[in-house]
């Protein structure tokens, strides 16, 4: 399995590799790439995968009903579109990367929780 993989893996890897990272940084990782993975997979199932197949039944309805010239107004409304999309995509992601970035670390403990370890 992964896991099985990825702890043999671990354990080839040099001693300087698990002294330089902080405690959790590994599964920290793995755990990053396993939601971006299954964001992706996600996305794919629930969006892509649908919209092509209603493009391809649009496509086949109009190629079997319709005349060729209503094919040829959704194919030009189907590349407009798709650049529409290009440009606010891109515009989204320029001004995403403008945007400051921020670390996430753990906060330090309050001491009301340090009180009641201490009990």
């Amino acid at each position: 399995t992964l896991s099985e993989r990825l702890f043999a893996h671990l354990l080839h890897l040099p001693l300087r590799f698990h002294l330089e990272r902080q405690t959790g940084a590994v599964s920290e990782t793995l755990t990053n790439g396993l939601e971006g993975f299954q964001m992706i997979l996600h996305h794919l199932v629930f969006t892509v995968l649908p919209v092509s197949v209603e493009l391809a039944t649009v496509l086949l309805v109009l190629w079997r009903l319709a005349p060729p010239l209503f094919l040829a107004l959704f194919g030009g409304a189907l590349i407009l579109y798709a650049g529409a999309f290009a440009y606010s995509a891109t515009t989204l992601s320029g001004r995403r990367a403008q945007l400051p970035m921020r670390e996430c670390r753990p906060a330090p403990p309050s001491p009301m929780a340090c009180s009641t370890m201490r009990r």
